[in-house]
């Protein structure tokens, strides 16, 4: 449960399986600290609401600082913490995902939207073009 996600946010859309989008704080809301994601009981999607001038990032990195660091062009415009939670189902998820024992599982995800419960037109004809690392 060490693994922490960063980012370059203070607030993020929370959309839990209630179906509701939320406005939280991050790291904290509701007297929990969001960017360990093991530590979470319930699955849940953090859209991070990063200020305009903010370089592109997010990171998952263990207590030792090692991970995985993400980063684009402005294109790529959202950021976004998925995670299974510690319940019952997700437990089991994990297990499915990850195989039994093998601790928990959580995602970090780039896109041109700020969520996916957006959308960006891609007219006929045209691209998009980004670069990310």
């Amino acid at each position: 449960p060490g693994t922490r996600v960063l980012v370059p946010a203070h607030e993020a859309w929370h959309f839990g399986y209630d179906h509701t989008l939320t406005r939280v704080g991050v790291p904290e809301s509701g007297g929990l600290d969001h960017t360990y994601p093991l530590r979470s009981e319930y699955p849940a999607d953090h859209f991070y609401e990063l200020p305009d001038e903010a370089r592109r990032w997010i990171a998952a990195l263990d207590g030792d600082g090692h991970g995985l660091a993400q980063t684009s062009t402005d294109l790529l415009r959202g950021r976004k913490l998925f995670r299974w939670g510690h319940g019952k189902g997700g437990r089991r998820w994990q297990e499915w995902l990850n195989g039994p024992g093998d601790g928990g599982y959580a995602e970090i995800q780039a896109g041109l939207a700020r969520t996916q419960l957006e959308h960006v037109p891609l007219e006929a004809g045209a691209e998009f073009s980004w670069l990310e690392s």
